[in-house]
């Protein structure tokens, strides 16, 4: 299923090239398209400031999330987050993410019309409030969503609208300013009590409290449910809907599940020989990135591929259409037919993101509660 804003950038791509200037001096715009250019971007991430760019996130996220810091503040809080989204920890949130789904799907009735993006948002957020916080925050993961969505909301709009409504102080800021504030009496509740009575299971919680100050835990708590369930709800919601209208790819997954597991729920050690699901996962996410696109404000001049590109301006790149070029990737859709995993992977770059980790292993787990016992 193609998305139009996409395909729009794809063909861009075609006709004008790796690089599309737009705009004028420090206050332009320019698209860096394409696998190199992904590449470039990566490769030269201390030419780039985070808070300039994601601005707009701090009424959700807070001003010290790391999506809106920079140099040695990053690092510092980046040291503290990374080792709890590492790649061998998130297997070990598996059996949580296995039964935070089942109990959601448990719930769902014959005959039933349901939102499947909805549902889901609602069965990661509480997963990976749990997996990451531990049961003493999770047990708050509604009431998270419900003063989330009006924050959630300012930022679904352009920026320049954002401020105005800030300048002007209007109903809906007021509203999100005050549901943001519902949300941090309840964060600073949950890390008194985690000062006070520390327990196992409070798992990432123990390590903010323990380095950082009250409002660097405060926003990385929210920023990092935020950003976990925005976008491994959409990774869901798409791979529900492969399985559902590639031909074959339902019954396939079932024979698999039942093969593999023995009607037995999956866990770390047996989720990789789950083979045409992780094919059908890793398609998801190259076919349907959770971004289409993403940005960097550049501080310093740079050269691309014999362009100049101004301190100032906003750079644009975008994984939808590395994803989508048939030079990379020349069998698309041909590794999840088969019942394999890709076997070109994109040069987006060095590091995946802790939401990309938690998309693939959240919907691995999830495969298995999708299927009809047999």
């Amino acid at each position: 299923m193609p998305y139009l804003p996409g395909e729009a950038l794809l063909a861009l791509y075609r006709h004008r090239g790796a690089v599309i200037d737009a705009g004028v001096g420090r206050h332009g715009f320019v698209y860096l398209l394409g696998a190199e250019a992904n590449k470039f971007v990566f490769a030269n991430a201390d030419a780039f400031s985070w808070r300039e760019t994601f601005e707009s996130l701090v009424p959700v996220d807070g001003p010290t999330a790391l999506i809106v810091s920079d140099g040695e503040d990053h690092r510092r809080r980046r040291s503290v987050v990374a080792p709890g989204l590492h790649h061998r920890r998130v297997q070990d949130y598996v059996q949580t993410m296995v039964s935070t789904i089942d109990a959601v799907i448990d719930a769902w009735r014959p005959g039933q019309r349901l939102d499947l993006y909805q549902e889901f948002r609602s069965a990661v957020r509480r997963s990976t409030a749990e997996s990451l916080f531990g049961p003493r925050l999770a047990a708050h993961s509604d009431f998270l969503g419900e003063q989330l969505q009006p924050l959630l909301d300012l930022t679904h709009r352009p920026p320049q609208l954002m401020r105005l409504q800030r300048r002007l102080n209007s109903p809906g800021w007021r509203s999100a300013m005050a549901a943001r504030h519902r949300i941090d009496d309840l964060v600073n509740t949950v890390i008194s009590d985690a000062r006070a009575r520390p327990m196992p299971d409070d798992h990432m919680l123990t390590a903010l409290i323990d380095t950082l100050s009250d409002n660097e835990v405060r926003d990385a708590i929210v920023s990092l449910i935020t950003a976990g369930y925005e976008t491994t709800s959409g990774a869901l919601a798409w791979a529900a809907h492969a399985l559902l209208t590639l031909p074959g790819a339902w019954e396939t997954v079932a024979r698999e599940v039942d093969r593999v597991l023995g009607g037995n729920a999956p866990a770390a050690d047996n989720i990789d020989s789950l083979t045409f699901l992780n094919g059908l996962v890793q398609e998801t996410l190259r076919l349907y990135s959770p971004g289409v696109i993403s940005a960097r404000r550049v501080m310093r001049d740079l050269v691309f591929d014999g362009h100049r590109i101004r301190s100032g301006r906003l750079l644009i790149f975008s994984a939808y259409v590395t994803h989508r070029l048939p030079e990379i990737w020349p069998r698309q859709g041909s590794s999840v037919r088969s019942g394999g995993t890709p076997t070109h992977r994109t040069t987006a770059g060095p590091r995946h993101t802790s939401s990309s980790r938690s998309a693939a292993g959240c919907t691995d787990a999830s495969g298995r509660s999708w299927l009809p016992p047999r």
